[in-house]
């Protein structure tokens, strides 16, 4: 890539993969993503220097991946909180509050606006996400129907856990968003996801930096619109053969479990439990019908996402009024 005019501010929903071995290069695709406060070192002679980045922003929030080594980077941004995200390698980050070292653990860093932070990197590779202080107070307010204000900032955790429920579905979220991005960025229809994938992460880094947030909006009647519900509807369809946690689901989209249920109850007469199991015994009906090759029972039921082959031959029987085998044998004649 040429001079770094295209990759200091990315426009919404772009993505950019740039392999660098500019020191200044680098400095300025972090400073699109990370605040204008970011100054950039490295620790070595810069002819050995290279850095594989690729920042992107989904509107208010900035991501962006990296592969580096030998770097000292030290920022202080007034109104954007920065959350690390280490995969592996050597890594550490220092405020005059804290000290973070990456050991393997499945932990994020959370640095707040206004706080100077150094973070070295031996050999490592992760993402950083950025996110301004008020965008964060304002889904905080919508998620809970309640007036936060300022202070809310101060109430910030400092890590997040990523094993637990919350820190996973948005670690997932965000690797899944750059991944899908990169992908539609080549074809230019990456505008047509990119306000969904901005709704979710800014919802899931509320929840998981907020934990008073999360707890109100767990007990909060959250009522959400037909377009809210029609995503959770369309991912639970286009996912549905695969091995499926709805709790995950429910924080993906920022929601409880409860209000995911009872909001998808309100718009389509059933559970998200349920809706999943059909769309499943759909895609088995079709494959038992309409397959060109040789097939068994058993092994659509298994592909069509079913552990429980009895189970599943009841409900099929159920609902179709005749056995799988039965379509099965229909569909050879």
């Amino acid at each position: 890539m040429g001079g770094s005019a295209g990759v200091d501010s990315p426009p919404r929903g772009a993505c950019v993969d740039l392999e660098t071995t500019s020191v200044a290069e680098c400095e300025a695709a972090m400073r699109g993503i990370s605040g204008n406060d970011l100054k950039l070192a490295y620790n070595g002679q810069e002819k050995d220097f290279s850095a594989h980045l690729r920042p992107a922003r989904f509107g208010q929030v900035h991501l962006i991946q990296w592969n580096c080594s030998g770097l000292t980077l030290t920022r202080r941004d007034s109104k954007r909180f920065q959350i690390l995200f280490p995969n592996e390698g050597a890594f550490a980050c220092r405020t005059d509050k804290s000290e973070f070292v990456f050991d393997g653990r499945p932990i994020a860093k959370v640095n707040r606006p206004g706080v100077v932070s150094t973070t070295s990197v031996r050999q490592a590779n992760g993402f950083s996400l950025c996110v301004p202080g008020a965008a964060l107070i304002a889904c905080a307010e919508r998620l809970t129907g309640k007036a936060f204000g300022l202070g809310l900032l101060d109430e910030a955790v400092d890590q997040i856990d990523l094993g637990g429920h919350l820190g996973d579905g948005l670690s997932k979220t965000a690797q899944t968003a750059m991944n899908e991005f990169s992908k539609f960025h080549q074809t230019g229809l990456e505008g047509l996801i990119v306000t969904s994938y901005e709704d979710m992460l800014l919802n899931l880094v509320t929840c998981a930096i907020f934990p008073n947030v999360a707890e109100e909006a767990g007990h909060a009647p959250q009522l959400c619109g037909p377009k809210a519900i029609s995503r959770i509807r369309d991912y639970i369809q286009a996912h549905c053969t695969e091995a499926m946690e709805l709790s995950l689901v429910a924080s993906r989209f920022g929601l409880s479990p409860r209000a995911m249920q009872e909001n998808f109850r309100r718009y389509y007469g059933c559970s998200p439990r349920d809706y999943l199991f059909n769309c499943r015994l759909d895609n088995a009906h079709r494959a038992l019908r309409f397959s060109d090759r040789p097939l068994k029972a058993l092994d659509v039921a298994i592909r069509c996402g079913f552990s429980d082959y009895k189970h599943f031959s009841a409900k099929y029987r159920d609902r179709f009024l005749e056995s799988p085998s039965a379509t099965l044998r229909a569909a050879r004649r």
